[in-house]
């Protein structure tokens, strides 16, 4: 009897080490962008990250966006090359589009590592999904932040949205402020 309570309490014990990390903070944004917060001046975002870039420089990327945004590629993160889009409505910052440009597996593990440490169990975590085994969908939505995680299957295809809660990106489609 002794040795299936030990048997258990190790299971409990491991089961428990790969279950999702409690959240360090629910309303930073990660992935290396620690210093970008939420309603920050364009001024601000250059002077964190001086090589930023107004989108036009980048056509193909979002290509209806009416609001102002900046574009930053070739950004070491780890075992990750990412490129990140900023967002503004009003001059403020309302969002951040990161996507992978090289890293494959190693830079899968370390996103979705990353961002289990730092926001908790998803609200919402699809994936994989059969019969395209390789499609993943996460979200978790916090008071200030709400995060999109989605990988499409590919070495280079994850995409990793971070807004402002309560300022959709949607509306980076149309001149509107944000909340």
């Amino acid at each position: 009897m002794k040795g299936s309570r030990a048997v258990a309490m190790l299971l409990v014990a491991v089961v428990s080490s790969t279950a999702w990390a409690k959240p360090a903070t629910k309303n930073a944004i990660g992935l290396g962008f620690d210093n970008l917060h939420w309603r920050m001046s364009v001024a601000e975002a250059r002077a964190l990250y001086p090589a930023l870039s107004p989108m036009n420089s980048n056509p193909n990327k979002h290509p209806r966006t009416v609001q102002p945004a900046l574009y930053l590629d070739n950004l070491r993160h780890g075992a990750c090359t990412l490129a990140a889009t900023l967002f503004f409505a009003g001059g403020k910052l309302i969002s951040v589009d990161v996507e992978t440009a090289a890293g494959g597996e190693a830079c899968k593990k370390q996103i979705e590592n990353e961002l289990g440490k730092r926001y908790g169990r998803p609200s919402v975590d699809n994936g994989p999904v059969p019969p395209i085994s390789l499609l993943i969908h996460r979200e978790w939505k916090g008071p200030v932040t709400t995060v999109f995680y989605n990988y499409m299957g590919g070495e280079n295809d994850i995409d990793v949205l971070f807004e402002r809660t309560g300022c959709p990106q949607m509306k980076l489609l149309f001149p509107v402020e944000c909340p």
